[in-house]
């Protein structure tokens, strides 16, 4: 059993909504900001895109002004309105720009800074690239909208008014080629009256050997970070600072937002599947596999010091995805990949066949069966008065029976739809119900999960 901690009942007067800032064109058409500025119909800086050559090419056959493409350096241009098609960007300094915010077409390049290297021939110096998405090709010496950075051509996409390649609130792509897709929203509760959700069937085969479980979260960044001190309204309403390193005591991840709590709390070894948001909104996975973990009894599989990798705090979507994949001839290689970027990973020592727990929840306390959504489940079934809870959005729950390839992760290609055909997926959450306390499998319509405590407006 989790170590039994007093928590002193605290009341929040009302729970406060998170605001999920959709627009009310869910393509996304039009009015997305690039670092302060528009893409498509407005402005990036200063001048604007018409006219003349980047760097000996043709950048949609518009001159960038206010700045030297090719021998000169841009910053304070405008990038507006027309395509970027066909032209060479080279030679040219790409100085002090940043790029934060606005998205082009479907991948996500989140949080990671560009400075001191060169993509082909262009000199990369300074510029952040910040949350803004880049789809249809990689930043950092690969394709940015099907062309080449550097020696090739800028190529394929046009920029025009905020989102290319369709994407809705917060830069999240439209993943399932207009099916009904939606989210739902947990929210900041009084103490004992968790929002959740509870899954008690979880796919046939998932956990039997490989697999992914792939999900889609926009965490509320209107909540303070803190020390979520045990007993006080902060345990409820920040996102937890602390920032331990796996096994390094045996209550190492006791501090943390529980997204998904799928702890064994009688063995936490056996069949434990958790995800917290942790050291200020990074993210840990945490699997009890029966295997030598050391401390804690769970591995735990992140970057650390969280710090070394982007928060997730920032008001737009992220993409989650965790992985086992055979290693050798009795391994385990454990994957956590946050926006198509692997920022932890763990080597097991076991295989262990983890349906043959999860098809009966054996071992797990009574009363705690099945994955809780959105809350710890101690704290939600009221053994707990409160602990620290995920407040946002969540959509579209993808469960494998296979490891998905780095090629399918990376991006752009995280943001691929589905059918609901492709080999090995065996379960697909899309969260398109719009109404009611439960949401439904689209490959098995009988196998739900539900939610209690639910405040509107829950479903986005």
């Amino acid at each position: 059993m989790r170590t039994a901690r007093w928590l002193a009942v605290v009341v929040l007067s009302g729970a406060l909504a998170c605001d999920d800032g959709r627009a009310s064109d869910p393509t996304g058409s039009g009015g997305g900001n690039v670092g302060g500025g528009n893409v498509g119909g407005g402005n990036v800086g200063g001048g604007n895109v018409g006219g003349g050559n980047v760097g000996g090419g043709n950048v949609g056959g518009g001159n960038v002004g206010g700045g030297n493409v090719g021998g000169g350096n841009v910053g304070g241009g405008n990038v507006g309105g027309g395509n970027v098609g066909g032209g060479n960007v080279g030679g040219g300094n790409v100085g002090g720009g940043n790029v934060g915010g606005g998205n082009v077409g479907g991948g996500r390049v989140g949080g990671g800074n560009v400075a001191g290297g060169s993509i082909g021939g262009v000199d990369v110096g300074g510029g952040n690239v910040g949350g803004g998405n880049v789809g249809g090709g990689n930043v950092g010496g690969g394709n940015v909208g099907g062309g080449n950075v550097g020696g090739g051509s800028v190529g394929g996409g046009s920029v025009g008014g905020g989102n290319v390649g369709g994407s809705l609130d917060g830069g999240r792509p439209l993943l399932d080629g207009g099916l009904a897709l939606g989210a739902i929203a947990f929210n900041v509760n009084a103490a004992g009256a968790d929002d959740y959700g509870v899954l008690t069937a979880l796919p046939p085969g998932f956990g039997a050997g490989e697999f992914t479980f792939e999900l889609w979260i926009r965490p509320d960044p209107a909540f303070p970070t803190g020390l979520c001190t045990d007993g006080t309204a902060g345990q409820r309403t920040q996102w937890c600072s602390p920032d331990p390193a796996p096994g390094s005591s045996s209550d190492w991840w006791f501090k943390g937002n529980f997204l998904l709590d799928g702890h064994n709390n009688m063995s936490f070894s056996a069949g434990t599947f958790s995800l917290q948001l942790v050291g200020a909104g990074r993210v840990r996975w945490q699997l009890g596999d029966q295997g030598s973990t050391g401390p804690g009894a769970t591995w735990g599989v992140q970057a650390h010091p969280s710090a070394t990798v982007p928060s997730l705090l920032d008001g737009r979507w992220h993409h989650l995805a965790c992985i086992r994949r055979w290693q050798g001839a009795t391994q385990a290689r454990l994957e956590l990949w946050v926006d198509g970027v692997l920022t932890g990973t763990q080597v097991s020592d076991v295989r262990t066949n983890l349906a043959t727990i999860w098809s009966a929840w054996s071992g797990f306390p009574t009363g705690e069966a099945g994955w809780f959504l959105g809350a710890e489940k101690q704290s939600a079934l009221g053994s707990l008065s409160q602990y620290e809870d995920y407040k946002g959005l969540l959509s579209e729950l993808r469960f494998w029976t296979r490891p998905l390839q780095p090629g399918e992760l990376a991006p752009p290609s995280f943001a691929r739809s589905v059918s609901g055909s492709e080999p090995g997926l065996v379960g697909w959450f899309r969260f398109g119900e719009g109404a009611g306390t439960t949401a439904c499998d689209t490959l098995a319509p009988t196998r739900c999960i539900t939610f209690q405590r639910v405040q509107p407006p829950f479903w986005r």
